[in-house]
């Protein structure tokens, strides 16, 4: 994906990165991604550990400001 790309967690991310397999995730294997014109700025990237355990990883929360 790069250089193209750049995964959100890496500018924005807060917390533990690791979104696989529960119940103690060790790997990362949930992304978002914005490209490199930054008309899309990633404001926060974080692991969401509140949804229950009906999945064997976890989902991964971003919020974007689109220019």
């Amino acid at each position: 994906m790069a250089p193209n790309f750049v995964e959100s967690f890496a500018v924005a991310g807060s917390g533990s990165r690791f979104t696989f397999s529960l119940p103690n995730p060790t790997m990362k294997i949930d992304y978002w991604f914005f490209d490199q014109s930054w008309t899309t700025q990633p404001l926060s990237s974080e692991v969401v550990w509140s949804t229950g355990s009906e999945s064997d990883h976890l989902p991964l929360r971003a919020t974007f400001l689109i220019r």
